[in-house]
């Protein structure tokens, strides 16, 4: 594993994005069949599989021990400047780029079985968190798009009783075709 700087390979618009925290499920002004998808608590991954045309890849843009970003450590309660397990990655459908997505994991999480989420490669996150008992959802938040931003989510997940984030972004193409 390399260190790397706290830079984003994230699009520039998706950190064009307000971030609210989501309680009793009182989605604010979001399209009807984004909603669904905002909201639900199972993976992703496996909702896009259903609607891809083609195998659904995951493109790494980065992985390895970084600092995360100050909000990102707030959330995961960490001290700032901390290193953690930071993964970007893009999922495609074919070429189509549908959701870029930020993980941050705590280093005391990958300890006896998880040890394995350092070397993921382009297998997916959620393919392997969700495959698995001891995932819970502790709070969600919403990116709700501003100026080209994109809409997404943040889950704040406890794995196995460990804090886990993981931020995903809906791009165009995805939400062109929620939005049929």
């Amino acid at each position: 594993m390399w260190i790397h700087p706290p830079q984003s390979h994230l699009a520039p618009g998706n950190r064009r994005s307000r971030w609210i925290w989501l309680y009793n499920r009182q989605v604010p002004a979001v399209p009807e069949p984004l909603r669904g998808w905002l909201v639900s608590e199972d993976s992703l991954t496996h909702r896009l599989s259903h609607i891809c045309r083609q195998p659904l890849r995951v493109q790494v843009l980065q992985h390895g021990l970084s600092r995360p970003r100050l909000a990102e450590s707030r959330v995961l309660g960490l001290e700032p400047g901390r290193l953690a397990l930071v993964r970007e990655v893009r999922l495609l459908d074919g070429r189509e780029p549908l959701v870029e997505a930020r993980s941050i994991i705590p280093l005391d999480v990958l300890q006896g079985h998880w040890r394995m989420l350092a070397r993921l490669g382009e297998q997916p996150l959620g393919a392997v968190i969700f495959s698995r008992p001891g995932l819970r959802r502790k709070a969600l938040q919403l990116a709700l798009p501003q100026a080209g931003g994109c809409w997404g989510r943040r889950n704040h997940y406890r794995l196995c009783g460990r804090p886990l984030l993981v931020s995903e972004f809906f791009l165009p193409a995805l939400v062109q075709r929620l939005l049929g």
